[in-house]
């Protein structure tokens, strides 16, 4: 299949919809979150230090690394995981994931809706 087919483009495609998604979802609940990746990968900012931060516009490279990776707060990348989980997806703990040539609409659509309401619900306890 990987000689015959272009697996890794899919793949890359499906993952990129799905950054978009994530992103149009932070904006429509007004979460100041980000969301980035490239190729396959999707990683989700959660804003550990509630910086100002359009997800429209959200720009990794400008926090550099302490700002993305030194400031993670475990709690709230759990907390998501854990209402991302009983929405019946599971992304890692980073919190992000891996998107795969076998994922298409039906799983985006799948992890949008469980990523809306994960933010619903941590916006509702206080966390966002």
């Amino acid at each position: 299949i990987v000689e015959h087919e272009d697996v890794c483009r899919r793949a890359e495609r499906t993952a990129a919809e799905l950054r978009a998604g994530l992103t149009s979802v932070l904006v429509e609940e007004q979460i100041p979150w980000g969301v980035y990746g490239e190729a396959s990968a999707f990683l989700i900012f959660p804003n550990p230090k509630r910086l100002a931060i359009d997800p429209a516009s959200f720009d990794p490279l400008r926090l550099g690394f302490d700002g993305l990776k030194g400031a993670r707060n475990p709690e709230l990348c759990y907390r998501l995981r854990l209402a991302m989980l009983a929405n019946g997806v599971d992304i890692m703990g980073a919190p992000g994931g891996l998107v795969s040539a076998t994922h298409g609409p039906g799983e985006v659509a799948q992890t949008l809706e469980a990523f809306r309401t994960a933010v619903r619900w941590l916006k509702a306890e206080g966390d966002v």
